[in-house]
């Protein structure tokens, strides 16, 4: 999981007093020790103090992994930023109540007609001392960037811990370093997730009426033994056995038994596929890819409404229903004037809304959240165990538990020796009582193989009712050939990619302001002040939209005679509309003449209008240093520069590369087939290039793909004011955002941005050139920030913080 860079909050009080105090006591205990050879058992007291202080942290049982975290980001924090920075920081306090004093004694800007504090140049003293070299911010900066500091939380637990944190001696950090990142990622390990479905409010009354149906079964059973309680099979039980020729094990249709159906899954299933299919929920397989794109605190949120949107839905099109109705709660679209994506976007708004669902969400979907998250109850009957554990009947496990319904009747009768008079149990789904009837076989038969040992044959010990679940669900897929339905697979293909950068367009306001002093600085300031500006930008954009952020690509990008700039690639969970609404956002707020929102489409798809060429660099990662990707940018402009006329960074599951954008519209090829068989028949010379540049690198890999390219542009030298964007946006949203970014956002990025040339001016030091191509964001859900112009805007926003920040804005641009 990439970090997260966060800008620096406004000290809190208490910090600058404990800094105050730790720093005096460091000065006394700076003397020499009278005893030098205890210096290095001191340490080592120091060194398991710590290590201790940790574990107590990671393995406590009742703090949640935020928790964890923020405890963890604050005490590393305190022992390697606020501790030794302390001196630094207590000799800048003086400066800054001297300049404080000083301004407070000449006349106002108001009597002067100019401010004199800052043509005195107090304000830039003032904002140096609040800074110094190796104080406690500078040395924070240090640790996070070489990984011992983990990324800020943002939250008020982390201040608590990093306070605190005055009982632990501060430690020496190379000798720490690696024992706390291996102790932080051990806790990003360890994900609680809980189920974001509230129980019904008749929770009570289905589980009373599930109960009776079993108590009403088994008085009727003992008068006759041939009743047929609610739900059960139409079919008596018989096995079934293949045809000649026929390379299937028998299958049993009707009641189950545990021994036919261990024969059915070992016949079907190898031992390995049998281990790797229990560990489906236990492990987190099912919601790691959101785990890993969205975060834990999203990934309950958006697997039930993953699941929510699956009626009748492929698994892309069931994410894309939910994130298109979550995105409008998000912008604060009224139910009834939502843009519409399918028959249960009432519970995908109300889910979204943090609503109770009043429709839509059953038995299976409750189940297979509460499998998920691992809820060994059911939220669907109130957690209430009599209610047994989560089983999801979908229609894989209800045939698996030896219901038909007529695709499962067809394919037995093809492979299969098949009575003539079996009946249909189900159509599409199965009902309530089906449902549970079937779940009740399934935890009877997870008892029934715990008994008998079956886990501890595999080595996997004691099943729950999930893992017998998941096991007999891949064991039915496999058993008719048909693929998994692939989460990840859903995810990719909604994840929308934004490049955009911070170079103005010719003729906005920011470059007339900016322009000059953007192109004054060296290479490496101009990388940095467009990665800190356009966090701040993607962060509100992403707000007003209402997607999410999966990923943040920050380096180099470039299109057609234009050298390569510094360049950011924001990866969204999104809608095609949400991207467009983002894509147009940061186009206004940057100033940007062109912004391309991006997203994979399939092969010959209608909506196609250019190539996607990823070009994935495997095991290793020379090309995120310097100018590498840059180098490889240049040979493939050089092999053919009417196709590769642009190019941004690229990276995804933990590799890195560079992706070429083919549009149609902008190359010589007129139709699709003979743009695609050219990079098809060109792929083993592109590699060659590709190596040519960095032959000590393991493996490159050329993954092409179609792709849906729409441009959002807007012609500074006309529109003055950016109508283009802000036209679109009123088309497609109720006016809200292009007044917001009007009246308020445009203005605190104008401030923000001069916070930055400002600090940026007195930088000092050699141009190291390109930075490092940085991934930030993946995973993680980027904390609450203050309403201040020098921070990255908050999530939510009240009438009241925007009136502030804009009277923020207006101050610092004052000055």
């Amino acid at each position: 999981m990439a970090e997260t860079k966060q800008k620096y909050k406004p000290m809190h009080p208490l910090m600058r007093s404990l800094q105050k105090k730790n720093a005096r006591e460091m000065l006394a205990r700076s003397k020499p020790a009278p005893e030098v050879h205890q210096e290095g058992l001191d340490e080592d007291m120091k060194l398991q103090k710590a290590k201790d202080a940790i574990n107590k942290i990671i393995e406590h049982p009742e703090l949640t992994p935020e928790q964890k975290k923020a405890i963890t980001a604050g005490t590393t924090r305190a022992w390697y930023a606020d501790f030794p920075g302390a001196p630094a920081d207590l000799a800048g306090m003086g400066v800054d109540y001297l300049a404080e004093g000083l301004k407070s004694l000449l006349p106002s800007g108001e009597q002067a007609g100019f401010n004199i504090a800052k043509s005195l140049g107090l304000t830039a003293v003032q904002e140096g001392a609040r800074n110094p070299i190796l104080g406690s911010r500078h040395l924070e900066k240090l640790g996070e960037k070489a990984g011992y500091i983990p990324p800020t939380t943002g939250t008020d637990l982390e201040m608590v811990a990093r306070v605190g944190a005055g009982f632990v001696d501060p430690i020496p950090v190379p000798l720490f370093a690696a024992t706390t990142a291996k102790q932080i990622a051990k806790a990003d390990d360890v994900v609680n997730l809980n189920n974001p479905l509230s129980a019904p409010k008749d929770a009570a009354e289905k589980l009373n009426r599930k109960l009776q149906r079993t108590e009403t079964t088994k008085a009727k059973k003992k008068k006759n033994k041939d009743y047929s309680p609610p739900g059960s099979h139409k079919n008596k039980s018989i096995i079934l056995k293949p045809k000649k020729g026929v390379d299937l094990p028998p299958v049993q249709i009707g009641g189950q038994k545990t021994k036919n159906w261990v024969i059915k899954i070992e016949g079907v299933l190898s031992p390995e596929e049998i281990v790797e299919a229990a560990g489906w929920y236990r492990e987190g397989k099912m919601v790691q890819p959101l785990i890993e794109s969205a975060g834990p605190g999203l990934t309950p949120e958006l697997q039930a409404g993953f699941m929510l949107g699956a009626v009748q839905k492929s698994p892309p099109g069931a994410l894309l229903s939910y994130l298109k109705q979550r995105e409008q709660v998000k912008r604060g679209v009224a139910f009834e004037n939502r843009m519409k994506s399918g028959t249960s976007d009432l519970p995908l708004y109300q889910l979204a809304g943090g609503e109770e669902i009043t429709g839509g969400a059953g038995q299976k979907i409750y189940d297979f959240v509460d499998a998920g998250v691992k809820n060994p109850t059911r939220t669907f009957y109130g957690n209430d165990a009599k209610a047994g554990q989560p089983f999801t009947m979908d229609r894989h496990t209800t045939r698996d538990m030896g219901y038909l319904d007529e695709t499962y009747l067809n394919f037995l009768k093809e492979n299969y020796k098949v009575p003539k008079d079996l009946k249909v149990d189900f159509e599409g789904a199965p009902s309530e009582t089906v449902y549970e009837f079937g779940g009740d076989i399934g935890r009877k038969l997870t008892d029934e193989l715990n008994a008998q040992g079956f886990g501890e044959k595999y080595g996997i010990g004691e099943l729950s009712a999930s893992d017998t679940q998941a096991i007999g669900w891949a064991a039915m897929l496999k058993l008719y050939d048909q693929p998994f339905d692939d989460l990840s697979g859903a995810i990719s293909k909604n994840v929308q990619r934004v490049s955009s950068e911070l170079s103005f367009g010719d003729g906005s306001p920011l470059a007339a302001k900016f322009g000059e002093e953007y192109n004054s600085l060296n290479t490496e300031q101009q990388y940095q002040i467009t990665r800190d500006a356009m966090d701040w930008v993607s962060n509100r954009a992403s707000e007003l939209s209402g997607t999410i952020s999966v990923g943040r690509v920050h380096g180099s990008g470039g299109w057609e005679n234009f050298p390569p700039a510094p360049a950011v690639v924001e990866n969204l969970l999104a809608s095609p509309g949400g991207a467009d609404i983002y894509a147009d956002t940061v186009g206004y707020l940057a100033n940007q003449t062109e912004v391309w929102a991006v997203r994979e489409v399939s092969k010959n798809a209608q909506d196609a209008n250019g190539i996607l060429l990823d070009i994935v660099e495997s095991g290793s990662k020379n090309i995120e240093d310097g100018d590498n990707l840059q180098a490889i940018w240049r040979k493939l402009n050089e092999y053919n520069p009417e196709v590769f006329q642009g190019y941004q960074p690229l990276s995804y599951e933990g590799k890195s590369g560079i992706r070429v954008i083919v549009p149609f519209k902008y190359n010589p090829f007129k139709n699709k087939p003979a743009l695609r068989k050219y990079v098809e028949d060109n792929t083993d010379e592109l590699i060659k290039v590709v190596t040519e540049v960095f032959p000590e690198s393991k493996k490159f890999d050329i993954n092409l793909a179609d792709g849906n390219i729409r441009f959002h542009n807007n012609d500074w030298t006309e529109s003055k004011n950016g109508e283009s964007y802000l036209q679109r946006l009123e088309r497609s949203t109720d006016g809200e955002i292009a007044r917001s970014l009007r009246v308020s956002d445009g203005p605190e990025f104008e401030a923000f941005l001069q916070g930055l040339f400002d600090s940026t001016k007195r930088t000092t030091g050699t141009d190291t050139g390109i930075p490092k191509t940085e991934v930030r964001l993946r995973g993680v859900t980027p904390p609450k920030s203050t309403v201040s112009p020098n921070n990255s805007p908050p999530n939510t926003r009240t009438a009241v913080d925007k009136a502030q920040a804009k009277s923020d804005a207006r101050a610092i641009m004052d000055l």
